[in-house]
């Protein structure tokens, strides 16, 4: 069993944590949210809520996993479109690859060892832009983009969100 701490007072002694011993199942589906989170497909404050529920209502593991998809779904099926390349997010304005972001894999894909993992160079960024701008993309569109060229690209990117009423929770 895993160790999940709660806040449980205020203050910033560890007095005001309780534990909470958790099994295995939901340890996985702790990093999973988690890496959801960072995709863009699960807020933060949604997956506490989850986790919160899980362990006081005692919700089972179907419920939790119904939520869990509802999620992804529902951010996945978010239109964006892009307006023009973050030109704040490159130091260097050429062909030189750098350091943009990396998206976090989803638990089932096998793990890439790429050095320029996380890189794409400002002349690349700008020729990608050509392609998408005006044009109307799926948040699920956007991490299969981002996955195939191993870049974050929500990161490299100003956007819009389409989809009346939604809104996305991540910090890009």
């Amino acid at each position: 069993m895993g160790i999940l701490d709660f806040f449980d007072g205020l203050g910033q002694s560890a007095d005001n944590f309780k534990e909470v011993k958790v099994d295995s199942y939901l340890q996985s589906r702790i990093s999973f949210m988690e890496i959801l989170v960072n995709r863009g497909v699960m807020s933060d404050d949604f997956k506490n809520e989850l986790i919160e529920k899980y362990i006081s209502d005692k919700w089972s593991k179907d419920t939790l996993e119904s939520n869990i998809k509802k999620s992804i779904d529902g951010y996945e099926a978010i239109k964006l479109k892009f307006i023009s390349v973050d030109v704040d997010v490159f130091k260097l304005k050429n062909d030189t690859p750098e350091y943009v972001g990396e998206i976090d894999k989803m638990p089932n894909e096998p793990p890439i060892y790429n050095p320029n993992s996380g890189k794409m160079s400002y002349n690349f960024a700008l020729s990608l832009f050509e392609h998408l701008k005006n044009k109307e993309i799926s948040l699920k569109e956007v991490n299969y983009l981002s996955d195939a060229l191993d870049v974050e690209i929500q990161r490299v990117y100003i956007k819009e969100v389409l989809t009346e009423g939604a809104f996305l929770y991540k910090k890009t």
